[in-house]
């Protein structure tokens, strides 16, 4: 993957810039169709070569179906790390729960962190694609 790629449906936008990074905006209530969006996005990226996610949240909800969709059909091994902006409380223990369930079945080692601006979760995954580097150099 070496192109910059942008989509934009309804009230979102998710951007791809090489080599591995991709940021999701999310605004509004997320509805089933958007999350059906949103993972056909993320497949085609992840089974192509996994990526770092920045996903904002700060201006969004979800609807329950909407929620239900993504648990279900997220993969982690499309995922190298996760940085979420803007969770809120409820996010962020839902978010501890679903890594520790993947940690208990075998699942990835991988990090979910969280930042309140943008510019710290890019600075997050700066420091994390180092460190990723410098492990497998």
């Amino acid at each position: 993957m070496t192109a910059q790629r942008e989509w934009t449906f309804g009230n979102n936008q998710v951007d791809f810039e090489p080599p591995d990074l991709v940021v999701a905006r999310f605004n509004g209530a997320m509805n089933l169709e958007e999350a059906e969006r949103t993972i056909e996005i993320y497949r085609d990226l992840g089974t192509r070569e996994p990526f770092f996610l920045i996903s904002n949240v700060s201006d969004s909800s979800m609807e329950k179906e909407a929620r239900e969709y993504l648990t279900q059909n997220m993969r982690t091994e499309w995922l190298l790390g996760v940085v979420y902006v803007g969770a809120g409380l409820v996010q962020k223990a839902a978010t501890k729960a679903m890594t520790f369930a993947v940690s208990l079945t075998g699942g990835t080692n991988m990090d979910f962190l969280f930042a309140g601006t943008e510019e710290e979760a890019r600075a997050l995954y700066e420091r994390k694609r180092q460190e990723r580097s410098e492990r497998v150099a």
